[in-house]
């Protein structure tokens, strides 16, 4: 889940960034023959910015997952012996807890 997030994340980001570029380049005072140039000229170093950019924000999000599994785990153990500890005194027995066939 996290991670198709992710990439949605960082796929809007990407075209959020060249939706940007295109717009500056439509509106620029250069020719459009001077703006092709000047895109061929930087697109490899606009590309290696995105894909770090997007390296970055992914190696973020799966850090800030992993503390959240590791706070939910946490949670989990120290709830689990309060729950086991409230329903010990109900009177159940093993075979009240076993599901019922019809």
């Amino acid at each position: 889940m996290a991670t198709n997030n992710t990439l949605k994340l960082i796929a809007f980001t990407a075209g959020a960034f060249l939706g940007g570029i295109l717009t500056g380049l439509l509106i620029s005072p250069k020719s459009g023959s001077e703006n092709r140039k000047w895109i061929t000229n930087n697109t490899d170093e606009l590309s290696g910015w995105a894909d770090r950019k997007g390296r970055e924000l992914k190696s973020k999000t799966d850090e800030q997952v992993s503390h959240l599994k590791e706070n939910v785990k946490k949670s989990v153990k120290k709830t689990v012996p309060d729950l086991y500890e409230a329903t010990e005194d109900l009177g159940l027995k093993d075979e009240d807890l076993e599901p019922r066939r019809y």
